[in-house]
């Protein structure tokens, strides 16, 4: 199985699941006598989405097809679901044409903005998570990075291959569980790319942990803004904000800031 029908499949899953879990009356529905099974009907969420019932059928079925953005926002309003649900269908499965990537180059306001954060840690890094400046407060933070085997700092690497990283987070197991569900996010927007296959493939050879949550289907809960706890050199515990941004002129890119929170907050 290629890379492309495992996302056909997982949407199929992932589809199936959303269907069962709403009720008819949820979704203005009356109740139906002798009604067998749980959720709504395929017939019922088509209806609701306005759209053939063979075009759902296939999503379920995870069958290869072109489908409009506008056909998958119209079921993930008939599903209910929520922003990261859409994401995650709308990443998938949209064969709308996305604009071409922008040159992965940090500008001089960016540069600026990370050598000059004070309060914690802060990089940038590209679209498969390879680390590409960071601040002083970093390392100072984290260690020394390691250099994954293609010759990058990489975050997704760093956290199942450096041994700093599982004494550095007190919540490890849990950590590495929502960021390779983050990950399998990013990565599913650009199926069939050598460099995201690369990846994937030496830590599956590298470690147990990734391989088994790899095969996962975790929901993701999208947001820019989020909440770590990580122990340092000295064995205290630091809890820090982070916030991410994406440049508006380097859209591949991600900008990553760590805050400090207060005791008690």
């Amino acid at each position: 199985m290629d890379a492309r029908e495992d996302h056909r499949r997982r949407v199929g899953a992932f589809l199936r699941a959303q269907r069962k879990r709403l009720l008819p009356q949820e979704v203005g529905l009356g109740p139906e006598r002798g009604r067998r099974g749980e959720g709504l009907r395929r017939t019922e969420v088509a209806a609701l989405a306005y759209v053939s019932v063979t075009l759902y059928t296939w999503l379920e079925q995870g069958r290869d097809f072109p489908v409009s953005a506008v056909a998958l926002n119209a079921v993930a309003n008939a599903l209910r679901l929520d922003e990261s649900g859409r994401a995650y269908l709308m990443t998938l499965r949209a064969r709308d044409p996305q604009p071409p990537p922008k040159v992965q180059d940090v500008g001089p306001a960016l540069r600026a903005l990370i050598e000059r954060h004070t309060l914690g840690p802060a990089y940038v890094m590209t679209r498969r998570w390879d680390i590409i400046m960071w601040n002083a407060l970093l390392t100072e933070v984290f260690g020394v990075l390691d250099v994954a085997p293609w010759g990058a700092y990489n975050a997704l690497w760093w956290v199942f291959a450096a041994e700093r990283a599982r004494t550095l987070y007190p919540g490890w197991l849990e950590m590495a569980r929502r960021i390779v569900a983050q990950f399998r996010l990013d990565a599913m927007q650009h199926a069939g790319h050598d460099d995201f296959d690369e990846l994937v493939e030496r830590l599956r050879e590298r470690s147990p942990e990734f391989a088994a949550l790899w095969q996962r289907d975790d929901a993701v809960q999208l947001r820019s803004e989020g909440h770590i706890e990580v122990v340092d050199n000295a064995g205290e515990r630091r809890r820090y904000a982070t916030l991410t941004l994406v440049p508006q002129n380097s859209e591949s890119l991600r900008a990553v800031f760590f805050f400090p929170v207060p005791e008690g907050a």
